[in-house]
């Protein structure tokens, strides 16, 4: 065996993880080598890092539980044998982390894992499981628990039968487990609090009665229990332990009743009974505990949860692989940092749990309130209500969710896709920086293209004050989908204030045709949790999918990778990474399995001005792209009135007469939702409609009444005589009828 190993060092307090090589530790009595096959990524490692907490001695290796194979054992050891496959804790010492090639273990204290399981699943449990079995059946002591009698010993399977417990956060792994311990014990009924999308999670784990904490806060939960059971509640499980958790769990707590709680209560006070026989208790979850290890208590956790693993008597919990070995262990404990598990990712968050900055505006106030009268906002802010923030002045405005979606909505159907300045202008050129932009939209009330339209929005938002930057996009072109340069824009922004401020969304003003029309959240809508609501948010985070410009098209987001990446993963399939996001649309009429359709692709990576400068020239100089066709598509709002008289009075090449009909019943159930039809511009006809129900049409047969068309119907502001420049183009017109 080699002498050195590779391992994810801290070298001093506070300090920042490297890897680097260190000497492979030789077990004493008692102990084992392990080679490490996976580890699980803690809480406590960021304690460690963040805060200098546990550890005194440096260079240390943290990681706090892992699986692996025995290779060598130390003296007297006789429960285990060399390659056996095994999971484990650690302690605080550099020896024994599990973020290195080889960690030793004491051997009466590792778990032996049966075929059925894999080092993966194995990897969420010696810490999960460890915390809910000392939270309930640990003797009362610092570090210890309810004192419940454990189901292993005799008499204590299902002795709990028809009591209550309720366990706060059923869907994390700490959650999960003790779930699982309750329904051994026999408790009954068992509630749980979760979101909506993890409810069969829960369920499948024990729980016999899910509370969702979007629909009833925590506020609330007492009068909702009391409608599930009136015995009194001697045993609640707080697997969140925050304030809000805490006070309520104490609030619900019967007298003589025991809380568990992982994280210090806010009064600082625990392991003590009050008047009335209610005790907190702070749990540390470790079988190497010494509290643990001289009572005996973390072998006994050990043995059972090897005898219960054999018999299949525990699920693993939800897992997922990180990618790039030690070097992805800072992101992931940077996510675990940010509240966003590493087991069960929350939609809506940017791949590394990044928060947008606020970045300067280059338009100033006044430009900005230009911008929201031309566009029609209700109610156009005043000087007096500029503030500073991040030392740049803002205009006082309200930069929520909310608010997002009106203004994408108020801006589609302000600016027309327009790349008319290409073809009638002197200059055959489109502006694309901030303050030409602002001139030939806000004040000559023209439209652009992907990076005008993307740009300017860009840039008011964050005079608004939205966390906002933008990013590159691939459309996908012909038949054969195929992926052009990235020559597109997408804007993705940060809406909510603490604590969800990490909550991401995707905004496209600049696509035109069938684009979206509306922020959609950065979740994978092909994924089933996404057909629900996103963790932590209120009911208008929707992932999934989001209404388009009218029914029946839709609007989805969705993990994909590049066809021709250079990358593979370390799946047997050796596909490429998902490493972005499929923007895809569908027409298929309501009622039946969406066909959807990819648009573009986008990556997370940021696209700067140099970039949106360097895509547009070649879009607009190209042949084959916007130097040979003039593209022009107006929206206008769509009251439901009209959306049904046009369904009415118009015929449609795409719907049947059900289609239509479930489009009705869309239309009436979707109270509130915005609407849009268009008019495009195709060449030398004019083409206004409703959804697939055309309207009108108008054949324009030379250049003068094309403009006269792009200045009546589509609000562009052309002068006469603009029709000369476009002369000679690949998209030009008779200059007068033959």
């Amino acid at each position: 065996m080699a002498q050195l190993q590779t391992a994810l060092l801290l070298n001093e307090k506070f300090g920042q993880y490297t890897v680097d090589q260190r000497p492979v530790p030789t077990p004493g009595p008692g102990d084992v080598l392990i080679e490490v096959y996976a580890a699980s990524l803690n809480g406590i490692d960021n304690f460690i890092q963040r805060f200098g907490a546990f550890v005194e001695t440096y260079p240390t290796v943290a990681g706090h539980e892992g699986v692996g194979i025995v290779r060598v054992l130390g003296d007297g050891v006789s429960n285990v044998r060399e390659g056996d496959r095994v999971l484990f804790q650690c302690w605080f010492e550099a020896d024994r982390g599990t973020y290195q090639q080889y960690s030793l273990a004491a051997a009466e204290r590792i778990v032996r894992l049966p075929d059925s399981l894999s080092f993966d699943e194995a990897a969420t449990l010696p810490v999960s499981f460890t915390t809910a079995a000392v939270g309930l059946y640990a003797p009362k002591s610092k570090h210890g628990g309810a004192a419940l009698t454990p189901f292993w010993e005799e008499g204590g399977m299902g002795k709990y039968a028809d009591q209550p417990i309720v366990i706060l956060g059923g869907s994390s792994c700490v959650g999960q487990l003790a779930i699982q311990l309750a329904k051994l014990s026999g408790f009954n009924p068992i509630i749980s609090t979760t979101s909506r999308r993890n409810s069969e999670y829960v369920k499948r784990a024990g729980a016999t009665h899910i509370i969702d904490y979007h629909e009833t806060p925590y506020s609330a939960l007492k009068d909702e229990i009391v409608k599930i059971t009136t015995m009194p509640l001697k045993i609640v499980y707080d697997a969140v332990s925050n304030e809000d958790t805490q006070k309520t769990a104490w609030e619900i707590l019967a007298p003589n009743g025991s809380l568990i709680v992982l994280l210090p209560p806010a009064d600082g006070l625990f392991g003590e009974e009050k008047e009335d026989g209610k005790r907190k208790i702070l749990i540390f979850g470790n079988v190497n505990d010494p509290e643990h290890e001289t009572s005996g208590f973390g072998r006994i956790v050990a043995q059972n949860l090897e005898r219960l693993l054999a018999e299949g008597a525990i699920r693993p919990t939800a897992v997922e692989v990180l990618p790039n070995g030690l070097l992805g262990i800072q992101e992931g404990l940077n996510r675990l940092a940010t509240g966003r598990g590493v087991s069960m990712p929350s939609p809506g968050f940017l791949f590394d749990c990044a928060r947008i900055q606020h970045i300067p505006s280059p338009y100033t106030p006044s430009q900005v309130r230009s911008y929201l009268s031309r566009i029609g906002w209700p109610s156009i802010p005043d000087a007096t209500g500029d503030r500073k923030k991040e030392d740049k002045n803002v205009v006082e405005f309200d930069a929520n969710l909310a608010n997002l979606q009106l203004l994408v909505y108020l801006h589609v159907i302000t600016f027309p896709m327009d790349n008319s300045d290409l073809h009638y202008t002197k200059e055959h050129f489109m502006a694309v920086r901030p303050e030409p932009l602002y001139r030939r939209m806000v004040l000559e009330r023209k439209g652009s293209y992907c990076f005008g339209q993307n740009g300017l929005l860009l840039g008011m938002l964050r005079g608004l004050g939205y966390r906002v930057y933008p990013v590159a996009g691939r459309v996908i072109e012909g038949p054969k989908q195929e992926y052009t340069a990235q020559l597109h824009l997408v804007l993705l922004v940060q809406p909510h204030r603490i604590p969800h401020e990490l909550i991401t969304y995707a905004v496209d003003v600049g696509f035109g045709g069938t684009g979206p029309v509306r922020p959609i959240l950065l979740a994978d809508g092909g994924t089933e949790e996404c057909q629900h609501l996103a963790a932590g948010a209120s009911d208008e985070w929707r992932g999934g999918w989001v209404w388009g410009s009218s029914p029946p098209e839709r609007h989805r987001i969705v993990r994909g990778s590049y066809p021709a990446s250079s990358l593979e993963t370390s799946s047997s399939d050796h596909t490429a990474p998902r490493r972005d996001w499929h923007m895809q649309f569908a027409h298929t009429p309501l009622g039946k399995q969406p066909e959807w359709r990819t648009l573009y692709t986008f990556s997370e990576a940021e696209f700067f001005q140099q970039d949106i400068d360097a895509g547009s020239h070649v879009v607009s100089t190209c042949p084959g792209l916007f130097l040979d066709k003039l593209v022009n598509m107006r929206r206008f709002k769509v009251t439901v009135h009209e959306f049904k008289s046009a369904m009415a009075n118009a015929e449609s090449d795409e719907m049947d007469e059900a289609d239509s009909d479930s489009v009705l019943k869309a239309l009436d159930d979707l109270e509130g939702v915005r609407w849009m039809g268009k008019w495009t511009l195709d060449g030398s006809k004019a083409t206004k409609r409703i959804g697939s129900f055309k309207l009108q049409e108008i054949e324009i047969e030379n250049e003068r009444q094309r403009v006269q068309t792009l200045r009546e119907v589509f609000g562009l502001e052309l002068k006469d005589g603009d029709e000369k420049w476009i002369q000679g183009r690949p998209a030009a017109l008779p200059v007068r009828s033959a």
